[in-house]
């Protein structure tokens, strides 16, 4: 249903002659079809559809039109840790909202998704790509090369399954078993509920494909901004505090790109708007 708009309120004649007014907050739309809405008026019933029908017929002669939507003022704003085009590869989705006055009270549930592939990798390009440090490479990420990249053989091929995280690091090894090279994360202060890099390819030629998950407690954003402070910057809109976002629409960030030459490297970005 939506709102109208129009020179109201609205003018009736109820059955037995009396004249009455309708304000136009009463009155919602859908479909060409007018409704009233908590506007009592005791003893004649039948005054709401005469309010109906005869704000229906001011809706199709054009004396009454749907009011402009609203838009949602920004509940807060998400930004990668990491700039660079794998921040776009980032996904927010919020539940269990809980509002509270003031409204950066309000509680809710925060899930960050981040997925991102690097292509066109070798051992001789792995460490100027992804880096040899945190933000590092031309094309930065949530990993990157800590040491250097053994030689193989021409029979080695890249694992077959995820690598996880073990003793703070992802140490990939070849389908034979042998020490291939080693990532270490960007920033490790969290516990993600799933952090993987998988490769694919050959020794020689392979993808990076680099996996985050972690959902935050049933908490306020600011304790959000402390959990996820590894993948993305949680803040306030400018010049406000926390909003209460809306529930369940994923929120993708964007605008994230690599360096290039002297210009550094743009961190992605989205504002959650609020309910």
């Amino acid at each position: 249903m939506t709102s109208v708009t129009g020179s109201g309120p609205i003018a009736i004649t109820s059955s037995t002659g009396a004249h009455l007014t309708v304000p136009l907050s009463a009155l919602s739309e859908s479909g060409g079809a007018v409704t009233v809405n908590n506007w009592p008026v005791p003893a004649d019933v039948g005054n709401n559809t005469r309010a109906a029908n005869w704000a229906s017929y001011l809706f199709k002669q054009g004396s009454l039109v749907d009011a402009p939507s609203v838009a949602s003022a920004p509940a807060f704003v998400a930004t990668a840790t990491v700039p660079g085009a794998a921040g776009n590869g980032t996904t927010l989705t919020v539940s269990q909202v809980t509002a509270q006055n003031p409204s950066y009270t309000s509680t809710l549930k925060l899930e960050v998704d981040v997925s991102y592939t690097v292509d066109g990798l070798t051992p001789d390009n792995l460490g100027v790509t992804i880096g040899t440090v945190a933000g590092g490479g031309s094309k930065p990420g949530l990993v990157y090369l800590n040491g250097t990249v053994s030689a193989t053989t021409g029979s080695d091929s890249p694992p077959t399954a995820p690598v996880g995280l073990a003793g703070g690091n992802f140490t990939v090894k070849t389908q034979g078993g042998d020490s291939w090279f080693v990532l270490s994360p960007a920033h490790s202060d969290d516990s993600p509920t799933n952090f993987t890099v998988s490769v694919s390819g050959t020794c020689d030629n392979f993808s990076i494909t680099v996996a985050w998950n972690l959902i935050g407690p049933s908490q306020k954003l600011s304790d959000h901004a402390s959990t996820f402070s590894d993948v993305i910057k949680i803040t306030p809109p400018a010049g406000a505090g926390f909003g209460v976002p809306q529930s369940a629409t994923p929120v993708t960030l964007s605008g994230g790109a690599d360096p290039a030459g002297s210009t550094a490297a743009v961190a992605a970005s989205a504002t959650v708007l609020s309910a």
